[in-house]
């Protein structure tokens, strides 16, 4: 991935036995010592953000324990940013800044965006995308909780609109839509929402969950298809699966310049160990 080439890593000490934050100062001393740019905050995970950051380990003996351990107390995540970070940083493990009773956990490489998005959602940009609420979520009376769900996950609801769908708008949401589908989307209200929050196109997806409702109670129990969807028609939600498609449903739901800004423009300064020991951090 782009962060593996990049040199970025997620290191996370965790709490003691006890249930006490870890000693971090020289877990942090030698990252700096070896050149990592880091950023590090201290945070108290509930039971239920372990069980969200452990997910993948869910139904597995481990999984338990791994809640457990993440969630006894605050710990200190770490992110980094270094040429080879992972051999860096696995290097690292034998020197005594990381010898018990710390006890900590190193990301993956397959695992590391997901893991450093999790405890720093703040430096990936924000995304926006589109979900359209079924009529029979708003027959349900069941929007205010859909939405809620939703905003639990870390969406920001940045538009909502209410509205019957004409037979043109929703051949243009949906333009793979059957006969049948079409007929339904326009037979009583829907309502259409433009969701903003980091990775949003993808996460909205996995909390939606598959697209047979029966299904979605099999895999994705948790789901808003398994929670709220009836069947293959009346499955509760449709959702953008790519910013291209994100893009062309928010312009059809909202208007063409509802979304459309000037591009953000970011800076990194990183104040490396050498220019500070030269005077040349001011």
């Amino acid at each position: 991935t782009a962060l593996e080439m990049l040199g970025s890593a997620l290191l996370i000490c965790l709490p003691g036995d006890a249930g006490e934050a870890p000693a971090a100062d020289g877990v942090a001393t030698a990252l700096r010592e070896k050149d990592f740019a880091i950023r590090q905050k201290m945070v108290t995970l509930s039971v239920e953000e372990a069980a969200a950051f452990y997910a993948e380990h869910d139904g597995t003996a481990q999984f338990a324990q791994l809640v457990a351990a993440l969630s006894r107390g605050p710990l200190v995540a770490f992110a980094l940013e270094l040429p080879g970070a992972a051999a860096a940083l696995a290097a690292l493990g034998s020197t005594p800044a990381f010898a018990p009773p710390l006890a900590y956990h190193i990301s993956p490489p397959a695992d590391v965006q997901r893991e450093l998005k999790f405890f720093f959602p703040e430096v990936f940009p924000k995304e926006t995308t589109f979900a359209l609420l079924k009529p029979d979520v708003e027959e349900a009376g069941a929007r205010a909780d859909v939405i809620a769900v939703i905003e639990a996950k870390g969406f920001v609801v940045v538009a909502e609109l209410t509205e019957t769908l004409s037979a043109t708008k929703a051949q243009a949401l949906m333009p793979a839509a059957t006969a049948v589908e079409l007929a339904f989307l326009t037979s009583a209200p829907s309502c259409l929402l433009a969701l903003e929050k980091p990775f949003a196109i993808g996460d909205l997806a996995l909390i939606v969950g598959p697209a047979e409702p029966l299904v979605a109670r099999e895999v994705a129990p948790a789901s808003l298809r398994s929670r709220f969807g009836t069947d293959a028609l009346k499955n509760a939600v449709a959702v953008s699966i790519s910013s291209d498609e994100a893009a062309a449903q928010l312009a059809i739901a909202f208007g063409a310049q509802a979304f459309v800004s000037a591009p953000e423009q970011h800076a990194v300064a990183l104040v490396l160990p050498g220019a500070t020991a030269a005077g040349k951090a001011a």
